[in-house]
């Protein structure tokens, strides 16, 4: 039997092709040890700003142009 593998959303998708680019950056350095300091550098920015994601109450304007 194969093992079914969990289809990925279209947010994982995009996050996974940013990740990609970011590593073909590193890439193009030419150099390991700054493409690593790239990354972890993202890596921890992105960390910093993650508590600004929060979810926020719809609009009765946003509501009827969405679903309406």
């Amino acid at each position: 039997m194969e093992k079914q593998q969990k289809k990925t959303t279209r947010q994982e998708q995009l996050g996974i092709m940013l990740a990609d680019s970011i590593i073909e950056v590193a890439h193009q350095t030419y150099n390991a040890s700054r493409g690593k300091a790239i990354i972890e550098a993202c890596i921890k920015r992105l960390q910093e700003r993650m508590p600004e994601i929060q979810p926020k109450k719809a609009t009765l304007q946003y509501k009827k142009a969405r679903y309406g």
